[in-house]
């Protein structure tokens, strides 16, 4: 084969190879009112939103095939934009929805498959899925709504309500100024703040939650739960791993089935069941309610304030029962013992009030005092 034409077809074939992978675009704007909606609904392709101060919706359609862009339908009426994709045709190629809107307006994102990201500032009511893609929300304001077939969340700050689930991802957000409800089917939550209760589950990873006002309830099925802070009814549950509070002020709901239990200042009341493990707990207790300890197989401590009201009830089922100060035995109390018998305990802390019950399988309970 002549060289030069060898040369011209590798060059021709260079060429055609790069033109494949310019994109191709779609581009309209269209004039509207805050408060309106966004409506997207694609079968496919990523999509990006971001708010600015202006009076408009701006679409920018990106794609490497044509076909596709000719696919692309844009329309406005009625106080909505709506951006439509629809494709039967051989496998869809790379395609990206690039949209801004005003500061203030509702969207409503579909995509069959592809990545999601708004960016503020934006504030309104958000509702979006994706059928394969990781879902990214930055510091946004309404009632926002979010879920993926697979992949990871991540959300900034939210000042208002979010629900997000994902059936395959990590999920984490930084605060939430309302209520927050976050689900994933393999993989760990992380909250840094919610303001007014949280709802969190994961079939597969760890919870790490920091500073959480309202109401508490975090479960998983393989995993440890951390929290930093929180106030209300809280509800702690894990099928394979350890639970740690810091501080806490309410009602507490604690059990595992594999793990230790770690709650160090909490003011109210306390229940702590663990399968297989150690329970530690220190306590500020409230009157008129109660608060139950037990463990199948482990250790309880329990320290209480040298102030507090408390009518302890301590009992060991297992071998080499006895109370008292020294190292053997299996019941010992820094306060004084009202009763007393063979693996069983009675201990009223100025003159009894908040009931507290320790259980123990097999193993021992130590009852301090705070210093």
């Amino acid at each position: 084969m002549n060289r030069n034409i060898v040369v011209i077809w590798i060059l021709t074939a260079l060429i055609i190879t790069e033109a494949e992978g310019f994109a191709g675009e779609k581009k309209q704007s269209f004039s509207v009112r805050k408060g309106g909606t966004l409506d997207v609904r694609i079968d496919g392709g990523d999509i990006s939103v971001r708010g600015w101060e202006k009076d408009e919706v701006a679409v920018r359609v990106q794609s490497v095939s044509d076909d596709q862009l000719q696919n692309v339908q844009l329309s406005d009426g009625g106080g909505k934009v709506v951006v439509e994709f629809r494709w039967e045709g051989r496998a869809m190629k790379d395609m990206e929805f690039e949209i801004q809107v005003p500061s203030s307006f509702n969207i409503e994102l579909r995509t069959a498959g592809g990545k999601v990201a708004i960016e503020g500032p934006l504030t309104g009511t958000l509702r979006g899925q994706t059928g394969g893609g990781g879902i990214t929300l930055g510091n946004l304001g309404g009632d926002i709504q979010m879920s993926t077939a697979g992949g990871p969340i991540k959300a900034g700050e939210i000042a208002g309500d979010l629900n997000v689930r994902t059936a395959g991802g990590d999920i984490k957000l930084r605060s939430v100024s309302g209520t927050a409800e976050v689900s994933t089917a393999g993989g760990s939550i992380t909250v840094e703040s919610a303001s007014k209760g949280l709802r969190a589950s994961t079939a597969g990873g760890d919870i790490r939650l920091g500073k959480i006002t309202g109401d508490v309830d975090a479960q998983t099925a393989g995993g440890t739960i951390s929290v930093s802070s929180c106030q209300g009814k809280v509800s702690l549950s894990t099928a394979g791993g350890s639970i740690e509070v810091g501080t806490a002020q309410g009602m507490i709901h604690a059990g595992t089935a594999a793990g230790n239990i770690s709650l160090k200042e909490v003011q109210g009341s306390v229940s702590a069941r663990a399968a297989a493990g150690n329970i530690s707990l220190t306590l500020d207790p409230a009157i008129g309610e109660s608060s139950t300890l037990a463990t199948s197989a482990g250790n309880i401590d329990l320290r209480l304030p040298a102030s507090a009201k408390a009518s302890i009830t301590a009992q060991v089922r297992g071998p080499h029962i006895g109370w008292g100060k020294d190292e053997n035995s299996m019941i010992r109390s820094d306060f004084p013992v009202k009763q007393s018998e063979k693996g069983h305990a009675l201990i009223e802390l100025n003159g009894g009030g908040h009931k507290i019950s320790l259980e123990s399988m097999i193993g021992r309970i130590d009852i301090k005092k705070i210093k």
